[in-house]
């Protein structure tokens, strides 16, 4: 799955749904990414989940149905 996919998935949805905890799971792995590939944090972006979208199409992130990262590609 995509970020976007991950994100259209959770809208609407309420707190502690399946598809909310894997958006913030999917969130939460990127950012740690991101921090170990670039030493930066995205969570102190003014959007933090637009810095998300970012990184995982630049670095073409897939995730499984639970936002975890099953893989990606960084040139």
């Amino acid at each position: 799955m995509t970020w976007d996919e991950i994100y259209e998935r959770a809208e609407d949805c309420g707190y502690g749904s399946d598809e909310l905890t894997a958006k913030d799971e999917a969130r939460w792995q990127v950012r740690n990414l991101v921090l170990e590939k670039e030493n930066v944090d995205i969570e102190n972006a003014e959007c933090p989940e637009d810095e998300v979208d970012y990184y995982a199409g630049l670095w073409n992130v897939r995730f499984d149905e639970n936002g975890n990262i099953k893989c990606y590609e960084i040139c």
